[in-house]
């Protein structure tokens, strides 16, 4: 079920009316900083209200959304007087099958998440918004999990492209380039078997609305067959994704990218050398434009 986290924490803000926009902001970039690393959508509770109901009691009304905690301290907690988040050694990159499995009832951390926290903290202003970007896009695609399978998984594809430098000569690399510069260059051969390719459905999905999932079709608990290709595809997708964001957490977005290897043809090569063709076509035009009139005029006048 629904799980809380509960955050203390000292601001630098002009006043106690700005406080509450400053925290709130840090707890934006907080939940998903925490999405990356625990691999699930954190986010902050929604407000407003809704129709609710308790088990067994005719008590259905309107209440109010959200958590409430009744203590509000005003000083940060003293060290050692809250129970301290389990933590889990871990191997970057992590390819681990994670979750509760019955054997515990709360979720682990990666033993370095405070390491990577400080990173993220010591990154730059441009390198932090980068981040944010990225992980803001993984925070959508797990939270479109369950209702739009095939957005989800598109999400994590535009997630692991926003990680490749801004110049203009990476315009054209895509997700396997980037996979390739972080991960290895196996995980990217593993994106591109016939089965996975993820960037043909990115495409097929956002030029066509193509959907891969099982959106918007009869549910299939009972069917004779059903194809987990795709479902299947998603959670190493997923797993990819949540390891390469890492990584270029931990490499503060210094990455080298493998060199772009296209084939050769008359439209890229044309549009190379337009500044070079251009005035050679002109010359040559002017040129055949000449000896056509010299003709005629000879012709015509005999």
């Amino acid at each position: 079920g629904t799980r809380v986290i509960l955050v203390d924490a000292l601001v630098d803000c002009v006043g106690r009316g700005d406080s509450l926009s400053v925290f709130d902001r840090n707890l934006r970039e907080l939940s998903t900083f925490l999405s990356v690393v625990m691999g699930t959508a954190v986010r902050l509770p929604e407000q407003g209200e809704t129709w609710t109901f308790t088990a067994g009691a005719a008590d259905c009304a309107v209440r109010n959304l959200g958590y409430f905690e009744p203590e509000n301290p005003q000083q940060m907690p003293a060290p050692g007087t809250c129970q301290s988040m389990s933590l889990r050694s871990v191997n970057r990159p992590d390819f681990s099958k994670r979750g509760i499995d019955g054997s515990s009832h709360e979720q682990a951390l990666p033993a370095d998440v405070t390491n990577l926290w400080a990173t993220y903290r010591a990154l730059t202003p441009d390198q932090r918004r980068d981040f944010l970007q990225v992980a803001a896009k993984w925070q959508e695609a797990l939270s479109h999990w369950r209702e739009r399978s095939t957005l989800s998984f598109v999400l994590m594809v535009v997630a692991c492209e926003a990680l490749k430098p801004s110049d203009p000569q990476f315009r054209d690399h895509n997700i396997y380039h980037v996979v390739e510069a972080l991960l290895g260059k196996a995980s990217a051969e593993r994106l591109q078997e016939h089965w996975f390719r993820p960037q043909d459905v990115r495409s097929a999905h956002l030029h066509r609305g193509e959907f891969r999932g099982s959106e918007f079709l009869q549910a299939t608990m009972m069917s004779s067959y059903q194809d987990p290709t795709f479902d299947q595809a998603r959670r190493q997708l997923a797993s990819i994704t949540q390891a390469a964001i890492i990584e270029w957490l931990r490499r503060r977005g210094t990455f080298a990218m493998p060199a772009l290897k296209r084939k050769k043809n008359l439209r890229r090569w044309v549009k190379k050398h337009t500044l070079t063709v251009l005035p050679v076509l002109m010359t040559v035009g002017l040129a055949v434009g000449l000896v056509l009139g010299w003709l005629l005029r000879i012709f015509w006048y005999g």
